[in-house]
């Protein structure tokens, strides 16, 4: 019987390792698992162009159309191009010399409709994205679907329509706020769950093909987050550095403290979740990932100088997963990474088996 003693009181430190991850149910990590790019689609840190890429774009699908290489795919190049280099105008009517080619595409009328959009024409924008979905609704994961809704929330918005959603006072977070409001008045009558994380999907891939610093989209993100009404599901974490980094990209005073105020009431629904530190940290992702950026902003300048290299095929292979997964498409070790438990774990580990020898050592004496 005592030599039973030594085995059991060896194991009693492993049971304590291996039980070590289930202590706290509520960390990032876990919130991230959930809801895999969602933090790196919040901060930025994920693959996409930098200003001098595209400038470069331009001048390189000019030039082939110039040259005679007229396809659909170039004119879609140069658009979004000029789109993001903030030239609207031009982008739509690049859109237009398209159209006039390679009459009826999808892709045109996708794209004309968000050139509105990002110009601030929203009504116009929405016409066209309509026509878009009815040519194709499934396209980009039925993105444009919750593209068209959310401009049709903000026009209600603009238009003084009350907001449907609970006092800041209300303790239930997971009652819908905002755009979630908006998405479940649309499909009543179906699984909430599924309803809100369809229109996840939907939010998260315009922030990753769009704007991801967009404040409409990470306020609606953040919406979509409380939302669930899963209760595994706690996305709080997620949800208020959603609304903090919209408070830190709108202009308006105003605007700023709602959206502080919302990121801080989601934390507090939770008595471990301090506003304060989660606000320190989302500081520092944001730095981090504004350096990892940084580096994929200096790998396309050289291929850029490069004459021998072709700066599409060069980003594909460095920062592009399979084709099969577009929406989760990230660089190799682009994630944020969690904080490291491996020294805990040892520390428990070795003062298990210490207590466990000086035990075995008594039991020998006796």
């Amino acid at each position: 019987m005592r030599r039973s003693i030594p085995i059991a009181l060896f194991l009693l430190p492993l049971a304590a390792v291996a039980s070590a991850c289930l202590w706290d149910v509520d960390t990032l990590d876990q919130e991230r698992s959930r809801f895999p790019d969602t933090l790196e689609l919040i901060i930025g840190r994920f693959p996409r162009h930098s200003r001098a890429y595209y400038e470069w774009r331009v001048k390189d699908r000019q030039a082939r159309l110039a040259a005679g290489e007229s396809t659909a795919a170039i004119y879609d190049d140069l658009g979004v191009a000029l789109d993001k280099l903030g030239r609207h105008a031009e982008a739509i009517e690049t859109m237009q010399a398209k159209e006039k080619l390679f009459p009826g595409l999808y892709e045109t009328l996708a794209n004309r409709g968000t050139f509105h959009i990002h110009h601030g024409e929203l009504e116009e924008g929405a016409r066209w994205i309509e026509k878009a979905i009815e040519v194709n609704p499934d396209a980009h994961f039925g993105r444009e679907v919750y593209q068209l809704e959310l401009v049709r929330f903000l026009l209600k918005q603009r238009g003084g329509a009350a907001k449907s959603e609970p006092e800041a006072s209300s303790p239930e977070m997971s009652v819908p706020r905002g755009f979630a409001v908006h998405v479940l008045a649309l499909r009543p009558d179906d699984d909430r769950a599924a309803v809100i994380r369809e229109a996840l999907r939907g939010v998260q891939g315009m922030m990753r093909f769009g704007s991801y610093d967009s404040p409409v989209l990470l306020e609606a993100l953040g919406d979509l987050l409380v939302a669930d009404p899963d209760p595994r599901v706690d996305a709080r974490q997620l949800a208020a550095r959603a609304y903090l980094h919209a408070g830190q990209r709108v202009t308006s005073s105003e605007e700023k403290q709602r959206l502080r105020q919302r990121g801080d009431e989601v934390l507090r629904m939770h008595e471990n979740l301090d506003a304060a530190k989660v606000s320190a940290q989302l500081k520092r992702e944001l730095k981090e990932a504004a350096q990892w950026h940084r580096q994929l902003e200096q790998n396309e300048a050289r291929w850029i100088r490069d004459s021998k290299v072709d700066p599409d095929e060069m980003y594909r292979k460095t920062y592009l997963r399979s084709e099969e997964t577009p929406n989760s498409a990230a660089a190799p070790s682009t994630a944020v990474k969690p904080a490291k438990r491996w020294p805990t774990l040892y520390a428990g580990l070795f003062l298990g088996l210490g207590v466990g020898l000086v035990l075995v050592l008594r039991g020998l004496k006796h």
